[in-house]
């Protein structure tokens, strides 16, 4: 899938600890089902720093059009506890085969991904360029430009980080 970079300019992670709702609420922004201007999910304190609120979370809350899941749960923060070798061999594959077959059928994947020594951050995969590459999109706090990542290697970044969890939806 192609995405305009334009639709959503004026998106922006509000707070350092706001990844996983920033990330949630550009995925809705992208599909049309949150205005813009809406960033409620990250005024939220309850739904910063944490994804355990992502499992089983309907938009909007009445009338839903979307359920969120979160798959092969992590912890949020840490890197040893819930990650290594029992990960490469039993998820790393369904893993991927999860993500492909998201983006194939025309969904967008939020997926953890470390960005410093012992934190991770949120990514929106948006592109399949081959069996290793993808391109994803994100914002950060302080920056109010979305970033773009074209062609990253997503399997040696999970292999370092040995294991991840990816936030996916389906329409209701």
């Amino acid at each position: 899938m192609k995405i305009n970079v334009e639709e959503i300019k004026g998106h922006c992670q509000k707070t350092q600890t706001s990844c996983v709702p920033m990330s949630v609420e550009c995925v809705l922004k992208l599909l049309k089902l949150m205005s813009i201007d809406d960033f409620s999910l990250q005024d939220d304190p309850g739904k910063s720093g944490t994804s355990d609120w992502v499992r089983g979370f309907l938009y909007p809350s009445s009338d839903p059009k979307v359920v969120f899941s979160r798959e092969f749960l992590l912890k949020d923060s840490g890197f040893r506890e819930d990650r290594g070798a029992h990960f490469m061999k039993d998820y790393f594959e369904p893993l991927f085969e999860t993500i492909d077959k998201e983006l194939a059928d025309g969904r967008y994947v939020i997926i953890s991904l470390k960005s410093g020594s012992n934190t991770t951050h949120n990514e929106v995969i948006f592109n399949k360029v081959n069996d290793h590459a993808y391109e994803t999109l994100s914002f950060y706090h302080g920056n109010p430009d979305p970033v773009t990542y074209p062609a990253q290697d997503l399997r040696q970044r999970v292999t370092e980080m040995e294991g991840t969890d990816i936030l996916t939806y389906k329409f209701l």
